[in-house]
Formats: structure tokens, C-alpha cells, sequence
């Protein structure tokens, strides 16, 4: 058994996130944590998949962060594993089993490749495979942390999906979950990674997802575009890796939230 947590916040999408992923995700407990989302909208979704172990978190009056709401979820979890999921991804081809076994031998798992419902996968093209974006991070103690980014396969518009993240619950407590001070789109998967590799982890991919159609994320009030956004969080993360901080903002979330510690 695990624990899954789906962030949310008015993407449609969930409802058929929540039915198509059942198959893999129905005897584990799941968690969705709603921030300043339409509530209506979300339980006629849960409802309808008729799950047997799912909770449903209702955070209001704070726009929506990514982290914050799935450090939310990482507070809240039962089970030794967590995954973290989006709201618009069916899940494919994934075996909890083995996907379990690496976390609980020193790794934690994301999802090998994502790929949209228009496209097609498996088309076996000659030449160029994939183009991988990787990033080296030098420390000042000669530790070099190098983490793949982002990836592009040339078998049907494929993508890496560094986001859906499977890994020990008390791992990710130790580093401190998610950095909720992140905002709008982009770095707080990365972030989580290479946090959890500068704490000792091995990066392993397993599975693939579908990309569920019309689920595209909106831009955020201000109009800054997801890449804007991609840049300044990822600016804030180098400044706090270059001070020496490598804690998520966990522990303050769940004060944010609950009133209370960890």
C-alpha cells in the first residue's frame, strides 16, 4: 500500500484522472488536496469514481500553489511510499510493485515519459532518439550534483515527467517536501529532485502517462507565461542552494494549514 496525492485546483480533468487511473490506484489511499478549486466541481469527480480510500482536502481563501498543496498531502500520508500525481495524467504501463521495490532500495522513481492523447507512442523511429536537458550542480565541498531537467523522445511527441514522483514518505519529510514558496508553474519538481539526490537518493524512471486533452494549465492572473515563471523559480532555487538550503517549506505549510507543527 501507498499513498497518492493529486494537488488540485479547477481542471476538469480529474474526473477522468480519478476513473482511468483507478485500476492502479484503487486499493491505495488517496489524497486530493483542493486549493481555492470550485468544491462542487471536485466531489461530483470523486463521487463518481467511487473510490474506496480517498480523502478530499478543501483549502480556500490562498490561490493555488503546487508545493503548498502537495506538502498538504505529504503531511497527511498514511503509507511508508507517496506519489505525487497530476490532475491531468493517466497513468500507463506502471507497476507499483517494482516502482515500490526501487524506492525501498535507496531510490526514489518519476515517470520515464508522458506523451499527449493525440500523439502515439512506440513509432520506433531511426536516427535521433531523445534530447535530454541536464543540469550540473557544483558544491563547494567538490560534490557534483548533475539532474536531468527535462527530456524529448522521438517516438510520438514523448516527454519526460519529472512531476509524478514516487518515493519514501519519510524521505521526502526529511528534506522537507515541496518549497511552497515557488509560484505559478515550473521548478518544484526539480527542486524535489535534486534535493532528494543531494540527501543521498539514486534517480530511477519507470511507466509512462497519457496527457489528458483540455487539461492545459492557465497562465497565472498576472500573465506571466509558465516559462517567466520556470525562470524565477528556478533563480530562487540556485539562491537558496547557494546558501546551503535545502529544506522544502514543509514544516510551515502544515503550521499554515492545521495551526500546528509537525
Amino acid at each position: 500500500m501507498l499513498t497518492v496525492v493529486i494537488p488540485w485546483c479547477d481542471r476538469p480533468a480529474i474526473s477522468d484522472t480519478l476513473r482511468l487511473n483507478r485500476p492502479l490506484i484503487g486499493e491505495h489511499e488517496l489524497i486530493v488536496v483542493n486549493v481555492g478549486g470550485d468544491r462542487d466541481i471536485l466531489m461530483r469527480a470523486v463521487n463518481d469514481a467511487d473510490l474506496a480510500d480517498i480523502r478530499v482536502v478543501h483549502l480556500t481563501g490562498t490561490a493555488f500553489n503546487k508545493s503548498f498543496a502537495l506538502n498538504v498531502g505529504l503531511h497527511l500520508a498514511s503509507h511508508d511510499a507517496c506519489m505525487m500525481l497530476d490532475a491531468d495524467i493517466r497513468l500507463c504501463e506502471y507497476d507499483f510493485v517494482a516502482a515500490v521495490e526501487k524506492v525501498d532500495d535507496g531510490a526514489f522513481v518519476t515517470l520515464d515519459r508522458v506523451v499527449a492523447e493525440k500523439d502515439q507512442v512506440g513509432l520506433g523511429r531511426s536516427g535521433l532518439a531523445a534530447v535530454r536537458h541536464r543540469v550540473a550542480l557544483d558544491f563547494a565541498d567538490g560534490r557534483t550534483i548533475e539532474v536531468e531537467t527535462s527530456a524529448l523522445f522521438n517516438d510520438g511527441n514523448a516527454r519526460s515527467g519529472p512531476g509524478i514522483l514516487l518515493a519514501s514518505t519519510s524521505r521526502l519529510r526529511e528534506i522537507g517536501g515541496y518549497n511552497s514558496a515557488f509560484i505559478g508553474w515550473g521548478w518544484e519538481d526539480v527542486d524535489v529532485i535534486v534535493r532528494l539526490q543531494q540527501h543521498g537518493l539514486r534517480r530511477e524512471s519507470h511507466g509512462l502517462g497519457w496527457h489528458l486533452s483540455g487539461s492545459d494549465a492557465a497562465a497565472e492572473p498576472s500573465g506571466t507565461t509558465k516559462r517567466d515563471s520556470e525562470l524565477r523559480n528556478r533563480a530562487l532555487a540556485f539562491r537558496n542552494y547557494a546558501a546551503g538550503q535545502f529544506l522544502g517549506t514543509l514544516e510551515n505549510d502544515v503550521r499554515r494549514c492545521f495551526g500546528t507543527g509537525l
